[in-house]
């Protein structure tokens, strides 16, 4: 994951984004709580409905709704390896 869907060849897109995208977040929501996390998601979604949403911008409401610091579960599960 963390980048953009041409740079993926042949199956590694489904692999990465299919497999690992539930995964990271899993992760996220076991970070968060899975109540702040499920209020986060409701949140994000009405925010960005019929909109354009960013990478950042899911960073940065992620942030707001647990309080808390997630730069390391970026980038385990997000930066390119």
């Amino acid at each position: 994951m963390g980048l953009a869907a041409r740079e993926y060849e042949g199956r590694e897109y489904s692999s990465i984004v299919y497999g690992r995208g539930p995964l990271f977040l899993a992760a996220l929501a076991e970070r968060m709580g899975q109540a702040t996390f499920d209020q986060f998601l409701k949140d994000y979604a009405a925010r960005f409905r019929w909109g354009i949403a960013t990478t950042e911008a899911f960073k940065e409401l992620a942030r707001q709704a647990c309080g808390c610091d997630l730069d390391d579960l970026y980038r385990e599960w997000l930066d390119p390896q």
